[in-house]
């Protein structure tokens, strides 16, 4: 392999086909070939626990040559990798529904769980359309107020809309503010109520 270097008149100025510079270590390219093959599979599959990822790789690799430090560089580039795949933590009520907005948070049952994200009055609701439909049918519904420390900054108040079917105590939705007064527990009602009757 070589390499040369041009003018600005695109002219042939020098070749270089020597290599001045020592071999890689080989615990080095080791450590380095184990840590992208574990990256790679760390974010493909992000539920995977760190540990189960390193050892099914030990198993493939020739570790023979890694130290406990090795492991510990290839567990942080591990975190370093998967925390790329998360959006930052927010510092405020709208950069918490930014963060949502991009996401796509699904049930189990692949329904929507946001139904609601109001940026002008900072109200963000979590239900499912079958929750939200139950919600409907019943007559007496509890709604219960309290605090949620979403992040250390800022405080979040949130309502839980809860009914009583028989002797069982169901939470069918609860909604998020930055205030409690009764002014917004009035338009979390007032806009659980129109995206009900849709």
């Amino acid at each position: 392999m070589f390499f040369f270097k041009l003018t600005s008149n695109d002219v042939l100025s020098d070749i270089y086909n020597e290599h001045n510079h020592d071999k890689c270590d080989e615990q080095v390219l080791t450590r380095q070939k184990i840590s992208n093959a574990v990256k790679r599979k760390a974010v493909d599959d992000i539920s995977a626990r760190p540990s189960k990822i390193l050892h099914n790789e030990f198993k493939n690799g020739d570790i023979s040559t890694l130290t406990t430090n090795d492991v510990t560089l290839i567990k942080q580039n591990i975190h370093y990798a998967r925390s790329l795949l998360h959006p930052k933590l927010p510092k405020s009520i709208h950069e918490t529904q930014n963060a949502l907005k991009s996401m796509n948070i699904m049930t189990n049952k692949d329904e929507n769980f946001i139904f609601l994200n109001d940026f002008e009055n900072s109200i963000v609701g979590f239900s499912t359309k079958i929750n939200l439909d139950v919600l409907c049918d019943v007559k007496d519904i509890y709604i219960l107020t309290g605090r949620l420390r979403a992040v250390l900054n800022f405080l979040l108040r949130f309502l839980r809309f809860t009914v009583s079917i028989k002797i069982h105590m169901f939470l069918l939705c609860f909604c998020c503010c930055p205030q409690k007064s009764r002014i917004f527990m009035l338009k979390h009602f007032n806009i659980l109520l129109i995206i009900v009757d849709r």
